[in-house]
């Protein structure tokens, strides 16, 4: 079986590399939404969202006194696609780019951080529009 020279040093340099990195670094995201419901609208599991909202109203919304909304719009509009993104590996490949293109943790971050709020604005429920265009994603740095 070939054997690989230096390869243990080369695994602990990446290793120390890595820690170097984050050591001290208490560098984070935030993603959210700033109006005053936000939170109760993302977490009312009970009221209509998307079709179903469109079904229940359609009377309402045919002779224009409400508005049609999305289809996809729903409760758990951050909750979910952050999970997604996670779970299915782009936040992994979006931080792994952004290295390989020169950018540092906190650019990095900030990228996944404008994919997950980009996925949240489009399944955010929609009456004013107000909820949507409340969206950030800010750096949040703590001290010790």
């Amino acid at each position: 079986m070939p054997q690989v020279t230096g390869l243990s040093s080369l695994v602990q340099k990446l290793k120390d590399k890595v820690t170097a990195s984050v050591k001290g670094d208490n560098t984070s995201v935030i993603v959210g939404f700033s109006t005053g419901y936000a939170v109760f609208v993302h977490e009312n599991l009970e009221a209509l969202h998307g079709a179903a909202y469109n079904a229940a109203y359609a009377d309402q919304i045919a002779s224009g006194a409400m508005h049609d909304r999305g289809p996809r719009q729903q409760a758990k509009y951050l909750e979910q696609p952050a999970r997604e993104l996670n779970n299915n590996g782009e936040l992994r490949r979006i931080l792994t780019e952004g290295y390989k293109r020169g950018l540092n943790l906190e650019q990095c971050l900030m990228l996944c951080g404008l994919r997950i709020q980009r996925e949240s604005q489009n399944l955010v429920p929609v009456d004013t529009g107000l909820l949507r265009s409340s969206a950030f994603t800010k750096v949040s740095k703590e001290t010790k």
